[in-house]
């Protein structure tokens, strides 16, 4: 009796043993098999499969910490243990000295996304590109000082802005590189708003927007220059490259107003000053006529005249008329 007891309790632990050699064997086979190319740029606060896939890179690389990969809500998550992962990346892969300076791991861009893609990216990913499709070759934030579109047409060009061991024909393609020039913090960015095929006029239309950090979201301290360059296939179609028309239209009426002597006060904390910067077209818009008195505290005690936000003035007077962008344009004369 106790030797078949004995013989059975060692059968199951035989049992167990070669299903975790086997399931063991499968799950390195798996890891060693992964690979994957990121298309596009992410960042702190993000959510989806591709977060999965940036924490699978980490957990490969051992530097997600606990190899727990972070959720919310049943979505992978982009939080503190992800960017302090990359944080690792970064440094371990001596990246600092790229366009990652100030990265603390909150944005995955630029040379750290080219890195990760050059150790996992998938071969088979590397396809040739449909006529209007676009590619993300670089996306920075201390690159490219300089306010600029400019449309690149050889590799020559491209090797004035980048340096990329991948030889790119340009027989059928053009690269493009859009500059937003400084902005006071992190956070800021380009998103490709579509890409337009206009087959009868043998136009391509590129339409793009800035995005900027929405209302307590942690940012960099640290003045940024927001910048894409962009590879599309144009074939023998003209290429034109501008900012969407609403964005257009709201740039021109903010420069009026401060043309007019407008200037807003407001602090991050203030809810009230949320809704007003966003009836105006967010804080990237109005960026020429605000103040932030949560860091030019100062300058708000000196300047303004009821000390309490949001207050608008106009040539340093106060302007007490309704707020709204229609009935203050109206007031200064834009339009």
């Amino acid at each position: 009796m106790k030797k078949t007891i004995i013989l059975s309790l060692l059968l199951i632990l035989l049992v167990v043993f070669i299903f975790f050699q086997v399931n063991g064997r499968e799950e390195e086979e798996e890891i060693s098999q992964f690979c994957h190319y990121f298309s596009k740029d992410l960042r702190y606060g993000q959510k989806g499969e591709e977060v999965k896939m940036l924490q699978k890179v980490l957990d490969k690389e051992k530097l997600l910490f606990g190899g727990e990969y972070e959720m919310e809500e049943e979505e992978y998550f982009y939080g503190t243990m992800t960017a302090f992962g990359l944080f690792r990346f970064i440094s371990r892969e001596d990246l600092r000295e790229e366009d990652n300076y100030f990265n603390l791991g909150l944005l995955f861009e630029g040379s750290l996304r080219e890195e990760i893609n050059r150790i996992y990216g998938c071969e088979k990913e590397e396809i040739e590109m449909d006529l209007g499709e676009y590619r993300v070759l670089e996306s920075s934030q201390q690159n490219h000082k300089s306010k600029k579109i400019e449309i690149i047409r050889s590799e020559e060009e491209l090797g004035r802005y980048l340096e990329r061991e991948e030889e790119i024909s340009f027989d059928n393609k053009k690269a493009v590189l859009i500059a937003l020039g400084e902005r006071r913090t992190g956070g800021y960015g380009i998103k490709i708003e579509e890409v337009k095929v206009k087959e009868e006029e043998k136009i391509i239309e590129l339409l793009f927007r800035e995005t900027s950090p929405s209302l307590g979201e942690p940012v960099l301290q640290v003045i940024s220059y927001p910048a894409k360059i962009i590879l599309l296939r144009t074939d023998d179609y003209t290429l034109e490259v501008r900012e969407d028309i609403e964005t257009e239209e709201t740039t021109e009426f903010i420069n009026c107003l401060k043309e007019a002597g407008v200037v807003i006060y407001g602090t991050r904390y203030c809810p009230a000053c949320s809704r007003l910067i966003e009836d105006y077209g967010g804080y990237e818009m109005v960026t020429p006529i605000y103040v932030d008195c949560t860091e030019e505290r100062e300058r708000c005690l000196e300047e303004m005249k009821h000390h309490y936000v949001p207050e608008i003035q106009v040539r340093e007077r106060l302007y007490e008329g309704i707020r709204d962008p229609e009935t203050l344009g109206e007031f200064v004369g834009c339009k």
